[in-house]
């Protein structure tokens, strides 16, 4: 399979909000020619674009194709839902996978599937960092409720666990915050005297580098065991996990469109996506069809056989018309320490 170095000046072109590596589709049907596909906001017409922000044919002699996938958002609950409560939004002990849930602080997700710590063995609740810990802003002992605050949950009657840990996401561009390098700080001081003294009006900055985001995962220990299932709601117990594969079916449960289908589109995709303003760059995601609506996240992703594939937690448009992007597993599995 054809790959490629980091390419963040892609983000450059205009509407572009991600690419990966997919299946060129020409005349609606889609081929075997494999190609880099560009996702972006809305097409437009070359004739209305400028010469910068029209598309490369080819990268490194391998095909490109473009395909409109709107803005991936992060998917939690929207306040302004008002539709109808569903019935995985209702309190139930033990929880299975594909109920809601969710950070006190938070409007509601999805309870992906129970886990084990890795050392320990510990059952542990799986969903996205930003259902179980407020998209970096919870701390570890936070409150978890089921079902989540938008769907009626409260602090104490719905306590269902404690945050344990999760992957901070990084915010922004390749930049970080300040550096605690020693000599990279004397290094940026010694040349700015330097420069105040030529009378330059440049000056040297230095900063932290940012890792690549390549999960949106924590984890939460019950407060009591027993309150957890090892099922996911109609689906059943998983068994095992399995690496992605262009055109590999797929299968979700999830809090808002509970049961639905799809197929792997791309696979080590760079993505943009936008966290009701912060916005953060993914590397070496899964996209799939529409699969997915807001309360959707933290979803596990499994094919028909019970194989877990990843972890659901952004998309665009809706269960009928839009793209869904998923954390691969095996990351999953080891950023967070732990074992399906």
């Amino acid at each position: 399979m054809f790959t490629f170095s980091k390419r963040k000046e892609f983000f450059g072109f205009k509407n572009v909000v991600g690419f990966g590596i997919s299946k060129k589709i020409v005349g609606g049907k889609k081929t075997d020619q494999e190609c880099v596909t560009f996702f972006v906001r809305e097409k437009i017409p070359k004739n209305r674009l400028s010469a910068k922000d029209i598309l490369p044919e080819k990268i490194d002699s391998v095909p490109t194709d473009v395909v409109k996938s709107g803005v991936f958002k992060a998917l939690l609950r929207s306040e302004s839902f008002g539709g109808q409560a569903l019935s995985r939004t209702d309190r139930m002990r033990p929880c299975p996978g594909g109920f809601s849930i969710g950070h006190y602080m938070i409007t509601a997700g999805t309870l992906g599937m129970v886990v084990k710590d890795a050392k320990t063995g510990q059952r542990l609740i799986l969903s996205n960092n930003h259902v179980l810990a407020n998209s970096n802003e919870g701390k570890i002992g936070d409150s978890i409720l089921q079902p989540g605050p938008y769907d009626g949950g409260a602090d104490p009657q719905d306590l269902i666990a404690y945050l344990d840990r999760f992957v901070p996401i990084g915010f922004g561009g390749e930049e970080g915050g300040e550096p605690d390098c020693k000599i990279a700080s004397v290094f940026a001081a010694f040349w700015n005297k330097i420069l105040e003294r030529r009378k330059s009006n440049c000056r040297v900055k230095v900063y932290a580098l940012q890792e690549p985001n390549v999960v949106d995962a924590a984890v939460a220990m019950p407060v009591y065991d027993a309150d957890i299932s090892d099922e996911i709601y109609g689906l059943g117990k998983p068994s095992g996990w399995v690496a992605p594969s262009l055109g590999m079916a797929l299968v979700k449960s999830g809090r808002t469109t509970e049961i639905t289908t799809g197929e792997i589109e791309a696979l080590e995709v760079t993505v943009q996506v936008d966290y009701g303003g912060p916005i953060a760059t993914f590397e070496h995601q899964i996209v799939a069809g529409a699969m997915c609506e807001g309360g959707d996240s933290g979803s596990a992703v499994l094919t028909p056989g019970l194989k877990v594939v990843g972890l659901l937690f952004a998309g665009s448009g809706d269960r009928n018309e839009g793209m869904t992007v998923i954390n691969p597993i095996e990351s999953v599995l080891q950023l967070l320490e732990i074992e399906i």
